[in-house]
């Protein structure tokens, strides 16, 4: 056994066969076993225990893993990117170069269809509140920032948490917020 059996009532120590696998699990913590039988699991056992650990989160980190694709809105300010608007993600198959062609065009198919129905004048079906008012909701919250002057909006993409790429896509409506309401007419 890898942990010495200190008292069979405690049931310290089990040592479980799985194949040609030895698992080690110690049932008590490590500090009761130390300062109250004044016992000690080997330190192989320790190495292996952890490398089983190690090696199982991982596996369950990678079965977890979920493979989604955002779509984003944003306006270039003279300092920086801001995100304004994201639509929910979606499930894709993969994170390679396929998942982030496939994740492309469904962002670009979304915000063509946003924008072939009323842009940012398109009411959200959920909350009746326009694109644009969202996106200036979002200003205020997300930065702070409650007035913005006629700005283009660009389309971004981003596949399994890496960076937001930009789709070439440019809206054909221009934002614009006063005191951080959407007033509907940012043509100018």
């Amino acid at each position: 056994m890898c942990v010495h059996q200190v008292h069979e009532q405690y049931d310290i120590a089990c040592s479980y066969r799985v194949g040609r696998v030895q698992l080690c699990m110690r049932l008590l913590n490590f500090t009761y076993l130390t300062e109250v039988h004044n016992t000690y699991p080997s330190t192989g056992c320790l190495r292996f225990t952890m490398k089983v650990l190690v090696f199982l989160s991982l596996v369950a980190l990678a079965w977890g893993q979920e493979f989604l694709c955002h779509c984003g809105m944003f306006i270039s300010t003279e300092t920086a990117e801001l995100e304004v608007h994201r639509l929910p993600p979606f499930d894709i198959a993969d994170c390679d170069s396929g998942g982030y062609a496939a994740c492309a065009l469904h962002c670009i198919a979304e915000w063509e269809y946003i924008f072939n129905n009323g842009g940012l004048d398109m009411e959200n079906p959920l909350t009746g509140v326009t694109m644009g008012q969202e996106s200036c909701n979002n200003l205020v919250n997300w930065h702070s920032m409650p007035n913005l002057d006629p700005t283009n909006v660009h389309n971004n993409y981003m596949l399994c948490g890496g960076p937001w790429v930009w789709d070439g896509e440019v809206s054909k409506d221009k934002l614009c917020c006063n005191d951080g309401v959407f007033p509907n007419n940012c043509k100018n």
